[in-house]
């Protein structure tokens, strides 16, 4: 997991002179949420999800030598071991979709997360809607390099 850390010193710039650093706050890259939405226990990709894929990331992709990573996750129903398998599987699924329009497997990297980083309330054992399942199973993706 990511951790924060301040760090704050002071450094010779030349001979007669100090240069102070300052305090900067430093976040990780904010991953970019894609509108694509599984079915409860299935990482196959359907039309309307190819089409999100063929406006967002090949654009990026073709455009510029950029890597990007697809990060996948799962809604809390089912145990923990299946749901961190089928989000990996949910991000291989992007990643061989894009290597099939010809983008390099070499520049996409994949991470599924399972149940770990839900984006509402409804973790275990806890009553929610099917549509607020369904804003759990999802696919972010973010840019490495440029």
């Amino acid at each position: 997991p990511a951790r924060m850390e301040t760090v704050t010193r002071t450094v010779l710039d030349k001979k007669g002179g100090i240069t102070s650093w300052e305090e900067i706050e430093c976040e990780l890259l904010n991953a970019t949420p894609l509108p694509i939405f599984y079915e409860l226990a299935s990482a196959r990709l359907t039309s309307a999800s190819k089409k999100v894929i063929d406006e967002r990331l090949l654009p990026i992709l073709n455009d510029k030598p950029v890597s990007i990573e697809i990060m996948s996750h799962t809604d809390s129903r089912g145990n923990d071991d299946y749901n961190m398998s089928l989000s990996q599987q949910r991000a291989n699924s992007v990643v061989n979709y894009l290597v099939s329009k010809g983008i390099s497997r070499s520049r996409l990297s994949s991470k599924g997360y399972g149940e770990s980083r839900l984006v509402n309330r409804c973790s275990n054992g806890v009553e929610c809607s099917e549509n607020e399942h369904q804003r759990n199973r999802r696919t972010e993706f973010r840019v490495l390099n440029n």
